[in-house]
Order: C-alpha cells, then sequence, then structure tokens
C-alpha cells in the first residue's frame, strides 16, 4: 500500500497515513508488511468495538472484504451435517474444499 505522506504517532513516529489520506493510528502487518490505517478502516474494527451490533459488524466486514460472504465454510457444520467426520462423503469434501478456496481468494482479493 503506497502513501505518499506521513504523520506522527503519538510516540513522535513518522508512519504512513492511511490510503484515505487521513493520518494513521493503526498498524498491521499484512501479507508480511507494515500497512498503516485510520479508525475509519483500521482492521478488525468489528471484533474490537464491542459496542456495534452484529448488523454493523457484518456491514463493515464486508465493506473491507469486498463481498458479502466473509464466513468461511464451516467444518463444524459439515461434520454435523453427516453425523461424523468419517461419514463425509468424497463428493461433500470437493464441495466443500471449492467452498473454502473461493472464500480464501475473496478475502485475498484475488478475485470477487
Amino acid at each position: 500500500m503506497a502513501q505518499a505522506a506521513t504523520s506522527q504517532t503519538a510516540a513522535g513516529v513518522a508512519v504512513p497515513n492511511c490510503h484515505c489520506g487521513q493520518p494513521s493510528a493503526f498498524g498491521y502487518v499484512v501479507d508480511g508488511e507494515w500497512q498503516w490505517f485510520c479508525r475509519a478502516h483500521r482492521l478488525r474494527q468489528w471484533s474490537a468495538d464491542a459496542c456495534v451490533s452484529e448488523q454493523e459488524a457484518a456491514h463493515a466486514r464486508a465493506e473491507f472484504f469486498g463481498f458479502e460472504e466473509t464466513r468461511p465454510p464451516d467444518l463444524q457444520e459439515l461434520v454435523a451435517e453427516y453425523g461424523g467426520y468419517d461419514k463425509i462423503t468424497p463428493e461433500a469434501w470437493v464441495e466443500y474444499d471449492a467452498r473454502m478456496m473461493a472464500w480464501q481468494a475473496r478475502r485475498r482479493g484475488h478475485t470477487s
């Protein structure tokens, strides 16, 4: 994420501004590199802000990831559906794996 301008943190450290141009306050290691975000765009705000409703949290996840389905396929649901891990059919595994791969690609921004 390339940002031209920088701002000072409370500790006096210069950090790149958020991609929106606002001063950054939250830094995260994303794909091995530090990325900086303002309060509005910080990562994981839906889990950090306990005061938001589930609807607001779902909207924030969808806005950040760029797609509505932000929950990965649930292995526990699959196990429960078939009545045990050992009873899951090969066809069900193929479908589950395809859904997981699609979810991971969307989460990483490789497809929409």
